[in-house]
């Protein structure tokens, strides 16, 4: 599911900008975000119960914190019958940014990634993220979540697909 659409990220301006500022934690951009991704969560998701909505984790250990984990949390309330649960996926070691070096190794990333299943059996999975540049950290938090919890529905949302060489 993508909520606000594609960019090229040699454009500044349009998407490319709302993601600047999200990440920046602009509030107003937050609150288009969540705005845009329930109306999508909601028309691709029929049954929000057991959802669980968790920020795909940054590139440092540990912890979740900033706008993926603000997005995660202000989705689950805006959503009826998700519960805003800590997140259950979090990163063992930390990884540099795609842009400071070569395309990932999506199963070497899942293997530094930790699901922690104390979900109740059933429970859909809504792996947030703000921009699907190569696909290899959400792949890889997939791969952890179906490791750790094979019987949990995986469903992913990025508030926007970054397209090398334009926006297409």
């Amino acid at each position: 599911m993508v909520a606000f659409g594609r960019f090229d990220p040699l454009d500044d301006g349009g998407i490319h900008a709302l993601i600047r500022r999200f990440r920046a934690g602009d509030a107003e951009t937050l609150a288009a975000a969540v705005a845009a991704s329930a109306d999508v969560v909601q028309a691709t998701i029929e049954d929000a119960n057991g959802l669980v909505i968790v920020p795909v984790p940054g590139h440092e250990a540990g912890v979740h914190r900033g706008p993926r984990l603000a997005l995660a949390q202000a989705l689950a309330a805006a959503i009826d019958g998700v519960a805003p649960d800590p997140p259950p996926l979090s990163r063992r070691a930390a990884i540099p940014s795609a842009r400071s070096g070569p395309p990932r190794d999506a199963a070497a990333e899942a293997a530094g990634l930790a699901w922690d299943d104390a979900l109740e059996p059933g429970a859909h999975v809504l792996l947030v993220d703000d921009v699907l540049a190569s696909g290899a950290t959400l792949a890889a938090a997939i791969t952890a979540v179906r490791r750790a919890a094979p019987r949990r529905v995986v469903h992913a949302l990025v508030l926007a697909i970054a397209e090398p060489g334009g926006a297409r």
